[in-house]
């Protein structure tokens, strides 16, 4: 991962890394067999540390997916400093500059590695080993004091990766059996659907933000996602206890049609993709309260017991402990986001960039089916139907990238009218997702 980020090459908005602190740091040759440690001191943690090698394993997963995240979505680029006089440190700090680029400096990835084999190591030689290393990477003259501080910001979360996860799942679990509901007689009131209602606002806004301005077709669009995750899910899912659900491949499904009638197609489409990981997030955190896409035991997952909750109500899965579904494809959609954006900042072509985004979704939805444990959902040669059309949405994506080159303009900052049409989308999305009528029957009236 670390030398397909180099392949990458410098992109044309990078950010020179250094600072006017950093010119201070004086060169120290002395000190680069401390940095050369690294290597050996990482290496032989399989070969010293009889225990934890999973912990290690894990550790270094984490981090080399984040880091490499982080190398791609912020170009800020750190060009090591000439080395001068000569001797055999001197050579040795050269060979090592022969594979490094300055595209994969911040954060330092020698300090992170450091500091997850020092914690493997789990003696006090070993940290001290690693804090020496750290302070190598700033008197070698290869990273910045930003590098080495961000880099061991990232150790300390991938060292306490365990104790985070903990924090996000018992929140997770909070939030999943939080519902409230305002019973007024003709309608009804749900609070969760402040949720949707928040996606769409900063969804539609973001959309605007990419075309240009706000127009009637980006609310159009909008309006035709609505309308085709219920109809979706009134032919895949309707049931007279579903009501009214709605589904995530038919809002797909109708903003793609809408698109098509719109005047600059590929650049609506490709604004909407970028925004679709952001309303998808926060339509995940309607799924939770609602108990939609919920997961199947797991030993680790959370619990509902909210007696409204659809897990409670359809299920006999009440008060055991499932996968947190919608958490994983929260994670994954701003994973996505991240990318997208930076994408669209780079001038990626349009076609690649929402071709890149039916990629992900796919990807993150095959792998969050596979947890889910929602009983309505088919089986078809072995997978769920939802797992089929993710893998559909990774073969479109590949073949929207081979379309065309047309390069993404640059964002336009919404104005005051975006901010309110934006606002007024909110609402309607909250009305369609938070509000009902109990004491009807008939298709579309309740959401419970």
């Amino acid at each position: 991962a670390f030398e397909a980020v180099n392949a990458l090459g410098v992109p044309h908005d990078a950010i020179d890394g250094w600072s006017r602190l950093d010119a201070h740091i004086p060169m120290l040759p002395w000190s680069e067999p401390f940095y050369f440690l690294d290597y050996p001191f990482v290496l032989a943690v399989p070969l010293l540390v009889r225990t934890r090698l999973k912990d290690f394993a894990y550790r270094g997963w984490i981090a080399t997916i984040a880091v490499t995240l982080i190398y791609l979505c912020v170009p800020v680029v750190v060009a090591p400093k000439p080395v001068t006089g000569t001797g055999v440190l001197q050579t040795l700090m050269m060979w090592e500059r022969r594979f490094n680029e300055p595209v994969t400096a911040f954060p330092a990835f020698h300090v992170i590695w450091a500091f997850i084999a020092a914690a493997a190591y789990r003696k006090r030689i070993a940290w001290i080993a690693a804090i020496a290393i750290a302070i190598s990477c700033l008197t070698t003259g290869m990273h910045t004091i930003a590098d080495v501080l961000f880099a061991a910001v990232v150790s300390i979360a991938v060292l306490n990766h365990r104790a985070i996860a903990r924090f996000i799942v018992t929140r997770t679990e909070r939030l999943a059996n939080s519902w409230r509901e305002y019973d007024l007689g003709v309608i009804r009131v749900m609070t969760h659907g402040i949720y949707a209602a928040l996606g769409a606002t900063f969804g539609v806004l973001l959309v605007a933000t990419f075309t240009g301005g706000m127009t009637p077709a980006v609310v159009f669009v909008a309006a035709a996602t609505i309308l085709g995750a219920a109809l979706w899910a009134q032919f895949i899912e309707g049931s007279p206890q579903l009501l009214r659900p709605y589904g995530y491949y038919g809002g797909l499904l109708g903003a793609c049609i809408a698109i098509a009638f719109t005047p600059d197609p590929w650049r609506m489409l490709a604004a909407y993709a970028v925004a679709a990981p952001l309303v998808q997030a926060f339509g995940r955190l309607r799924c939770l309260v609602q108990g939609c896409c919920h997961g199947r035991r797991y030993e680790f997952g959370i619990r509902y017991t909210h007696p409204r909750s659809r897990v409670t109500r359809l299920s006999e899965l009440a008060n055991q402990p499932l996968h947190a579904t919608q958490l994983y494809s929260i994670l994954g959609s701003i994973v996505s986001l991240i990318v997208l954006v930076r994408l669209w900042i780079a001038g990626a072509p349009l076609q690649f960039i929402a071709g890149t985004s039916f990629i992900l979704a796919g990807l993150v939805r095959f792998v969050e089916e596979h947890f889910r444990g929602e009983p309505q959902t088919k089986i078809v040669a072995g997978l769920r139907v939802y797992q089929w059309l993710a893998i559909a949405s990774v073969i479109a994506g590949a073949a929207m990238m081979a379309i065309g080159n047309t390069p993404a303009p640059a964002p336009v900052a919404p104005d005051l009218r975006d901010v309110l049409i934006a606002m007024f989308t909110g609402i309607g999305t909250y009305i369609a997702y938070g509000v009902d009528f109990p004491r009807l029957n008939v298709r579309f009236s309740r959401l419970v």
